[in-house]
């Protein structure tokens, strides 16, 4: 499969980077900074490119549902896949229709990204992480002990410091 990709000559993308998985938390201030890593390798070897995000039912749906409302894992899952939709409108709004979306219910985020790489046959998933203090293991740890593909893992800049007035 050839790629023709804006400004570049067609590309074959190279095994690993052919389809990119990026689970995203779009609350989290890494979560632009991996984006913009995927949508680079996208750019540079004509990859799929694809979000993931995960929720669960927390104490806000039980509450709304014991007032009534139908809301039902579809409605939360259909709601985070809009979330990532606006995510990207507002980082790079001519990347919207270039990238897939995808959404699960699940709290157990190992677990979750490997279901949704192997679904989709990712073949490089990218995340970010940040230092931690103390002895245990870092989530990321047991994701990438978890998955059976490729794992590019991105420290995340330093948050700028505020101007001093």
């Amino acid at each position: 499969m050839q790629t023709e990709v804006a400004g570049a000559q067609a590309v074959e993308p190279v095994g690993m980077f052919r389809k990119i998985l990026v689970p995203i938390e779009p609350s989290r201030g890494d979560a632009r900074f991996a984006f913009l890593a995927a949508l680079e390798l996208r750019r540079r070897f004509g990859s799929e490119l694809r979000l993931v995000t995960f929720t669960e039912f927390g104490e806000n749906e039980a509450w709304s549902r014991g007032l009534g409302a139908d809301e039902d894992v579809v409605d939360l899952e259909n709601s985070a896949y809009e979330r990532l939709r606006r995510f990207v409108g507002h980082i790079a709004p001519d990347a919207v229709n270039d990238v897939s979306y995808d959404a699960f219910e699940d709290n157990d985020a190992p677990r979750a990204i490997d279901n949704a790489a192997t679904r989709w046959g990712a073949t490089l998933v990218v995340l970010t992480t940040h230092a931690q203090p103390g002895i245990f293991r870092a989530r990321y740890e047991r994701i990438i002990q978890a998955l059976d593909v490729p794992v590019l893992l991105l420290r995340s800049p330093p948050e700028a410091p505020e101007p001093s007035l």
